[in-house]
């Protein structure tokens, strides 16, 4: 992370479109130190200012409805289903509908790329608590399949947001000279890890997976509260010398809004309710990744 971090998180991706308006005089910050470690257009430019221009990047839609994600995703799984009752499949269909729902409030503070890959890992493990429900192992194994082959394609997604905005910022600077082209060759370095799969968003995904992956604890709770002690001591280290009050504030503000996802999906379930997190959980910054 920049040690000169701008003290704001703005994603690119927080409103409808992103206006950045910035004199073509002022010179680069760190522009030979510059490193793509978050998903900030603010973190690449800093200071630059270039008088009426403007950078527009459009927004790329997050949300598809839950009948679009079931239908891609699930609805031939259930369709072919056999061994179990209509009963049964019904009850297990509405179960991966709710687990998909998009929750608006979550993403309505913005977009980073650790929001976005911590909540479709969580999805995943709502829907591994389905996958408890199903009676049979074979239809079970195949029911996981298809919640890994999701899960892959959203965290997928997340990774190609940060590639199509490094390359609409390369594309706007690599003909240019000076501090602006050291910027494109930056943009490009992110461009070609991205391609070889070594970029810090996914080795960022890799970590929270591993994260989720536990399964040497006490109880649910447990697990749960090991996984955020987790996902904050990592973001602590992407973040160096920068980590403060304010992004210690922003991942906790995270964590309560993953807490309060999970149990609103749990809460209405009875099969589901030994699941639910408590209220009065802390999380300090205690693990050694």
């Amino acid at each position: 992370m920049l040690k000169n971090h701008v003290s704001f998180h703005k994603s690119l991706f927080q409103s409808n479109l992103f206006k950045n308006t910035v004199p073509r005089e002022t010179t680069i910050k760190n522009a030979s130190s510059i490193k793509l470690e978050k998903q900030l257009l603010s973190d690449v430019v800093d200071t630059i200012r270039i008088p009426n221009q403007k950078l527009t990047i459009n927004k790329i839609k997050t949300e598809q409805s839950k009948s679009t994600e079931f239908d891609k995703y699930f609805s031939s799984f259930f369709e072919n289903l056999e061994g179990i009752s209509k009963v049964e499949k019904d009850y297990l269909t509405n179960l991966v509908k709710e687990a998909l729902r998009q929750n608006d409030d979550y993403f309505s503070k913005g977009w980073t790329s650790d929001i976005e890959s911590m909540y479709h890992l969580q999805t995943k493990e709502k829907l591994n608590l389905i996958a408890k429900n199903i009676p049979h192992s074979s239809v079970k194994n195949e029911f996981l399949a298809v919640v890994q082959d999701y899960t892959s394609a959203k965290l997928e997604q997340t990774v190609n947001k940060s590639l199509e905005t490094y390359e609409i910022i390369y594309n706007q600077h690599k003909e240019k000279k000076g501090p602006y082209r050291n910027i494109a060759d930056r943009m490009l370095d992110a461009i070609n890890n991205i391609q070889e799969g070594k970029h810090f968003v996914q080795n960022e995904q890799n970590l929270y997976s591993h994260l989720f992956l536990k399964s040497n604890v006490i109880s649910f709770q447990h697990k749960y509260e090991e996984v955020m002690k987790g996902y904050k001591q990592i973001q602590k280290n992407q973040f160096g010398e920068s980590w403060n009050e304010f992004s210690e504030m922003k991942v906790d503000d995270t964590i309560r809004m993953l807490k309060e996802n999970w149990n609103n999906f749990v809460n209405q379930f009875e099969a589901f309710s030994a699941y639910r997190l408590s209220s009065n959980t802390h999380y300090n910054v205690d693990m050694k990744i």
